[in-house]
């Protein structure tokens, strides 16, 4: 749509910084070389990123202690949350929805109930989620 809008007037940079899966720069190239005329530029900075990485520790990414320690208060919060909060409808599709991928309609075939129940069950659960989260003073 935008190739449509701007004609030759539009140029596609791909900066390949060396951190993407083997192959998969070249098919990104290849992808975009197959859209006819649209004006491609894949710029090699695999070096100089690399080069910036060298020497740089975990903390720079922010892996502290003090990280670690709020993403334990966290866990335990949405521990309590799960056991305390949400009844036990709503971590029925809690555990289907989010920890095993069903969808909805899936989830509620398992529990007898229709895909609206299972949404407001995990609407539900989600809000006290987040309640219990802003509590204890975590991001919400």
């Amino acid at each position: 749509l935008l190739e449509r809008a701007m004609g030759g007037r539009l140029t596609c940079v791909f900066v390949d910084h060396g951190l993407l899966r083997e192959g998969e720069a070249e098919l990104v190239e290849a992808s975009f070389g197959q859209s006819g005329g649209l004006s491609f530029v894949r710029v090699d900075a695999k070096e100089r990123f690399l080069n910036r990485l060298r020497g740089v520790t975990g903390t720079a990414f922010g892996d502290t202690a003090a990280n670690h320690k709020r993403r334990q208060a966290a866990l335990h919060v949405l521990r309590l949350a799960l056991q305390q909060e949400l009844t036990p409808r709503q971590r029925q599709c809690m555990e289907l929805c989010v920890l095993q991928g069903l969808s909805q309609v899936e989830a509620g075939r398992q529990l007898g109930v229709n895909k609206a129940t299972v949404c407001r069950h995990l609407q539900k659960a989600k809000r006290a989620l987040r309640r219990a989260a802003g509590y204890a003073g975590l991001p919400v």
